[in-house]
């Protein structure tokens, strides 16, 4: 994946906001913040395969693992902002959080062949979460109640979680009857990351003489990659993939109040993000299985991300002037 050069964008977007014009305001916040966040990450395999007899018909095989990101999470975010004539107005956010428990719903894994469901399982996961993203835009157009900037947003994500055990089911043969399967080992340890560049536009409304309403809605590409290991089957898996990645936002700040010559806000947030990419894995036993033996490698196994996250939270935010 080709990689961004920051060390140029990041001091062109500085450079309004360390020297702001003659008449304008610069403008620093800080806001903690806590909030609940719900939604999986998925990848699905869809292949052809066939037995050792050469004449025997092709066999779909498709795998579908989901794996839950609801989670509580803390986190900061930071603001530079000039102001004054609003058509010379900057601003850049930068923002961490952090998952602070294990997901309350199971991560599920189901295997078809030929569209016959052939086995699912639940399994209990542990998840370490992180999520980062910088916002840097510019005003547009508007009025003393409504305004509309032009944004550049970058998002990252990386997700760890370690399946431990699993309860469910599996087709013998190729009959109707299910056996039920069950184990309480460490099943799969798993990571997914996630970069997505975005632009957008953001829309700010004036409820009052302080509160603020903040829309933000953007799209952009997504560079998924992942690494599986199948600790039970002794095969690990790594894939990458490129896709859509879409995104929005909203803030409102309903309880400001002057405090110690600071100014305080109370506020609500809320985001949704939709991630989708194709691309493609490989996997490697590094131990025998059945008849394959350890150091088989498969390539090219088609490979889908699919991502949906949703979050709710409370900030409190301190600017200064």
């Amino acid at each position: 994946m080709r990689r961004i050069d920051f060390s140029v964008i990041l001091p062109i977007i500085f450079i309004p906001l360390l020297f702001p014009k003659a008449g304008m305001t610069l403008t620093w916040s800080i806001r903690p913040e806590i909030c609940v966040h719900f939604g999986t990450t998925a990848y699905e395999l869809d292949a052809l395969v066939q037995d050792e007899i050469p004449s025997s018909p092709m066999t779909e095989v498709r795998s579908e693992l989901v794996f839950p990101l609801d989670a509580p999470m803390v986190g900061i975010r930071m603001r530079a902002s000039t102001s004054g004539d609003v058509s010379e107005s900057w601003f850049i956010e930068g923002g961490y959080r952090r998952n602070v428990g294990s997901p309350l719903h199971m991560m599920t894994d189901s295997d078809w062949l030929d569209d016959v469901h052939v086995s699912y399982t639940e399994s209990d996961t542990e998840l370490e979460m992180t999520k980062a993203a910088v916002d840097a835009g510019f005003y547009v157009m508007g009025n003393d109640r409504v305004s509309l900037s032009l944004v550049g947003h970058y998002f990252y994500m990386t997700a760890s979680q370690d399946v431990h055990g699993f309860d469910g089911w599996q087709r013998i043969g190729e009959t109707s009857d299910f056996i039920m399967v069950s184990s309480s080992a460490h099943a799969i340890h798993y990571e997914v990351t996630y970069h997505s560049p975005q632009l957008g536009i953001l829309s700010v409304f004036a409820m009052d003489e302080f509160t603020r309403l903040r829309l933000c809605f953007s799209g952009g590409m997504v560079f998924a990659s992942d690494v599986d290991d199948h600790i039970l089957r002794g095969k690990i898996s790594d894939g990458d993939a490129t896709g859509i990645g879409i995104s929005a936002k909203a803030d409102l700040n309903i309880m400001p109040f002057q405090s110690f010559g600071r100014h305080v806000s109370l506020g609500l947030i809320g985001e949704f993000r939709y991630f989708r990419a194709d691309g493609i894995q490989t996997q490697r036993w590094y131990r025998d299985e059945g008849n394959t033996l350890a150091g088989t490698e498969v390539r090219d196994i088609p490979h889908e991300f699919k991502s949906y996250q949703y979050l709710v939270g409370l900030e409190v935010g301190f600017s200064f002037y």
